[in-house]
């Protein structure tokens, strides 16, 4: 039996078995369960809806959710694809879109963290527009616009600063790199465990591992260089390959 429910608006809740929710709007929270927050067009509209304790506002947000509890989907599209994924916060239109079994997430910003699928999609923090909006995978911290954009299969870095760790457009799979500042890394591939400091810092690195860089534009033009250690503004200017 449902009680303390409240429901505005064609179909709100209409097949909803679960007490205390708020469902405003076309078939929000249509099959809402217990806990439920549902507010605009199609939120939380699954007919598959079994779960409980969620929170959806925005156009069609977390509108393909069935058992994934505890999630919060703020925006327009935020959410949208999430079937059992759990404890997933996404804020901004299209956050979060394509995470589906992935849980433990947190986005925040314009299509950050919007190509996440599958389970291996786990605690990842991406907070700026096109944050981490490529990634396929867990275990990664994204903060500034477009950082880590265009990584997509690797795993466990930490990207600070606007287009920090961006990535080649073809995409990066790099893993375990750490990059502070605008535009760092910018063009990495495959590069990995790099720890990078510095605005411009190993700008041009694509497939180097294992180098440690601090300072702007420190080893700005290396491509392919390797277990480097440079510090200082400029620093290892005229490397391009190698050791």
């Amino acid at each position: 039996t449902t009680h303390q429910n409240t429901a505005f608006g064609s179909g709100a809740g209409s097949t909803s078995t679960g007490s205390a929710s708020v469902m405003i709007g076309y078939d929000a929270g249509k099959k809402g369960g217990t806990g439920t927050t549902a507010v605009g067009y199609d939120a939380l509209s699954s007919s598959s809806l079994s779960a409980n304790y969620l929170t959806a506002v925005g156009s069609t947000a977390l509108k393909n959710n069935t058992t994934g509890t505890n999630n919060t989907a703020l925006g327009t599209d935020a959410l949208l694809d999430n079937t059992t994924g759990a404890y997933n916060t996404c804020v901004g239109m299209n956050a979060g879109i394509r995470l589906s079994t992935g849980s433990n997430n947190t986005a925040l910003g314009y299509n950050s963290l919007s190509s996440c699928v599958t389970a291996q999609g786990t605690q990842n923090v991406a907070v700026g527009t096109n944050a981490l909006a490529s990634a396929l995978l867990g275990e990664m911290v994204a903060v500034g616009y477009n950082a880590a954009r265009y990584q997509t299969s690797g795993e466990g870095g930490v990207f600070i600063g606007d287009s920090a760790g961006r990535g080649a457009t073809g995409g990066a799979t790099g893993s375990n790199n750490t990059v502070v500042g605008r535009d760092a890394m910018y063009n990495r591939t495959t590069a990995s465990e790099c720890v990078v400091i510095g605005k411009n810092a190993l700008w041009s690195l694509t497939s180097g591992n294992n180098n440690v860089i601090i300072g702007t534009s420190a080893a700005a033009q290396a491509t392919t260089a390797r277990d480097n250690a440079g510090v200082g503004n400029g620093a290892l200017s005229s490397i391009t390959s190698g050791i």
